[in-house]
């Protein structure tokens, strides 16, 4: 299994995604925009905006995108990490 997080900005995605290259975590794989080849957009200000992207490096992948209804960042915690090996050869445990 993999896990991904999606990271919602209201406007300044394109921005956090350089930030993020800039410091060598990564780079962006994909990125589409909103209004990208005749696409409509819900609202003229999001033309030009990410609707999707995918970032990507050593132990990072997540997708993100700039969306007008955003809500700020209420607080999150997601930690994953490999202990012991089950039967299928897989390993993961979830801190508690």
């Amino acid at each position: 299994m993999k896990l991904s997080n999606y990271l919602f900005f209201t406007a300044n995605c394109e921005t956090a995604l350089r930030f993020y290259t800039t410091c060598g975590f990564g780079s962006v794989a994909t990125m589409v925009r909103h209004g990208d080849n005749g696409m409509p957009v819900r609202m003229e200000s999001m033309r030009g905006k990410i609707m999707h992207a995918q970032f990507t490096g050593p132990g990072v992948d997540f997708f993100a995108s700039d969306n007008d209804d955003a809500e700020p960042m209420r607080g999150f915690r997601h930690d994953v990490r490999a202990r012991r090996p089950t039967r299928d050869g897989a390993s993961v445990s979830m801190p508690g």
